[in-house]
């Protein structure tokens, strides 16, 4: 299965506050699958990732980064 492909905010921006993301998935989910968003810190590895909201099967998210 591909990946989703990310829409808003654009890849590789830095972004605080309130955030929409929306991607495009290529496909429906497997069953049992979900979409994360995660991000991590421009100073941290990709793989130092961590999820801002629970997994949702939607497409879009909206994310208050800077809350605690």
């Amino acid at each position: 299965m591909q990946p989703p492909v990310p829409i808003v905010p654009e890849q590789d921006q830095t972004v605080s506050g309130l955030v929409t993301f929306r991607w495009q998935g290529a496909g429906p989910l497997p069953p049992g699958a979900a979409y994360e968003v995660v991000v991590w810190n421009e100073d941290e590895p990709p793989d130092a990732a961590r999820g801002v909201a629970a997994p949702t099967l939607e497409e879009s998210l909206v994310v208050d980064l800077d809350a605690p």
